[in-house]
């Protein structure tokens, strides 16, 4: 479910945006840390 999910989202990243998304991995990679860090906290 999650991997369909996840493609689903790669599929609607348009393709003419590519270099302009890669610069960005980082700062998505830190924000999706920082949300599930937060996530996590209500659990513990």
């Amino acid at each position: 479910m999650a991997g369909s999910l996840l493609r689903r989202l790669l599929n609607r990243l348009d393709i003419t945006n590519y270099r302009c998304y890669i610069p960005n991995l980082l700062g998505v990679e830190i924000l999706i840390k920082i949300t599930f860090g937060e996530f996590f906290k209500y659990f513990k």
